[in-house]
């Protein structure tokens, strides 16, 4: 029987070959959108009796998006990150990336929360900035905002940092919505002409997951690569 099948692909075996090469060709394009069919959740087990908790959580309280992005701004020596020449160009920063992805982040939620839908709408839609460079306007505001700088720029005023929160009730959403407003913070310093020196580092959990999974992909890609001629 073997004698039989060795000398069949013998004779056919440029068909064999072909057939072979289509059909790996074929599976090498269908899985070319597995990333499109991956969550960011597969780093949890669900099983566990901290994922079900967050779960939990998450439902009655709405999800926490304090940590999604964190801004570390870093003054050179010799200056504050309170100078005007730093402190105002970093709030036109925040300023721009607001005004251009309003539905992916925002300063606060401003909806309607008289009703009991309002108020469920603020608790799915609390991701908001932090910003100890903002000036409010209101007396209420400006003590809040005392506090806030307070614990956002260390004693010596020579760093700071800004929370950003970022739309999305689930990892995947919020990880793509980040993915969006990413190259948005790069080359800060120098767009915005801030001082030689100043330096932003990003920080937070979108910023590790978009790393993990960039790493992830390049892995996958690097596997189909080497499995394709074996």
């Amino acid at each position: 029987m073997f004698g039989a099948i060795g000398t069949f692909v013998y004779r056919m075996r440029f068909a064999v070959i072909a057939v072979l090469v289509v059909l790996m060709g074929g599976l090498g394009l269908y899985g070319l959108g597995l990333s499109k069919h991956l969550s960011q959740s597969g780093w949890f087990d669900p099983t566990s009796q901290s994922s079900k908790g967050s779960v939990v959580a998450d439902t009655a309280l709405g999800r926490d998006h304090r940590s999604d992005v964190i801004l570390l701004i870093t003054a050179p020596p010799g200056t504050k990150v309170t100078d005007p020449q730093i402190s105002t160009k970093v709030e036109k920063f925040v300023d721009d990336l607001l005004t251009k992805y309003p539905t992916v982040v925002q300063r606060a939620y401003n909806g309607d929360t008289s009703t009991p839908e309002g108020e469920q709408s603020a608790l799915r839609n609390n991701q908001q900035v932090i910003d100890p460079f903002f000036t409010p306007t209101d007396a209420a505001g400006k003590a809040a905002q005392d506090i806030v700088r307070s614990r956002t720029i260390t004693p010596d005023q020579q760093r700071a940092f800004i929370s950003i929160g970022v739309a999305g009730n689930d990892d995947t959403t919020v990880l793509n919505n980040f993915k969006t407003i990413e190259p948005f913070f790069d080359n800060i310093a120098q767009r915005y002409d801030l001082p030689a020196g100043t330096t932003f580092q990003l920080a937070g959990l979108q910023p590790v997951a978009g790393a993990m999974a960039r790493g992830m992909d390049a892995d996958i890609h690097r596997a189909e690569i080497i499995a394709l001629p074996l």
